[in-house]
């Protein structure tokens, strides 16, 4: 990490902080990727929340 930083010629705590920033940002997007393929496969298996989706103008971005 101090190589990255001398060769960006920024602080090291700028590199860690550039790391744990763009860590979080990848576990949310991993974790929304996952609750949104949960909620599609119990949207998938009950007719019941399909007919709410279709109330609400159907699936958006099919």
């Amino acid at each position: 990490m101090e190589q990255e930083a001398t060769a960006r010629n920024i602080p090291l705590s700028q590199v860690i902080r550039d790391l744990l920033e763009t860590g979080a940002k990848s576990a949310r997007r991993d974790r929304i990727r996952r609750d949104s393929a949960r909620v599609a496969r119990h949207v998938a298996s009950r007719p019941s929340a399909q007919g709410l989706f279709e109330e609400a103008g159907g699936v958006h971005g099919s």
